[in-house]
């Protein structure tokens, strides 16, 4: 059997856009409803999947993880009481935020009530993921490194870029 190619690998991602875009659903009345966060998010995974293709970046998952980069952060996080009890709370604040502050400044008042429940829960993981991202950059062994400009600087923060911080946020959540 043969390995797939990019092209097929980019092919295959490219189909399954399109049956995404086609979820979209518009009723009777002729006002288009947009697709779940969840839709949206794994929408934007498939485009992002589709340009590390593309550029050559590809990155296998790691221990269930979507990359090792992400499954060490977790588990670096994860390991020390005082680190993890911290990140928890960042998650868990963002996570209690009210919907409507959550999406704010949109209108939602059309939506249906689940499509607000999701919309909701994916602002309020964007959210934890940047408040977790902020606080990992701010820890003081990760500070000392990204400010200096050198390889090690580069290298930290090249692999900090690889963190899928909403994976992360939502095992905290959990």
């Amino acid at each position: 059997m043969n390995r797939p190619t990019v092209t097929d690998r980019l092919d295959e991602i490219s189909r399954a856009l399109d049956r995404l875009r086609q979820t979209v659903r518009t009723p009777a009345d002729g006002v288009a409803t947009y697709p779940t966060d969840d839709t949206k998010a794994a929408a934007g995974r498939l485009a992002e999947a589709a340009a590390a293709l593309a550029g050559g970046q590809y990155r296998p998952a790691y221990n269930g993880w979507t990359s090792a980069e992400t499954w060490r952060v977790h588990l670096w996080i994860t390991n020390d009481l005082k680190t993890y009890n911290a990140a928890q709370s960042q998650v868990a604040e963002c996570m209690q935020q009210d919907d409507a502050d959550a999406l704010a400044p949109l209108d939602v008042s059309a939506w249906p009530a689940d499509e607000i429940r999701d919309a909701a829960h994916g602002a309020k993981v964007a959210d934890a993921a940047d408040a977790l991202r902020d606080y990992v950059d701010d820890l003081p062994e990760i500070r000392r490194v990204l400010d200096r400009a050198d390889l090690a600087s580069d290298l930290l923060g090249a692999a900090l870029g690889w963190v899928d911080w909403r994976e992360v946020a939502e095992a905290l959540a959990e």
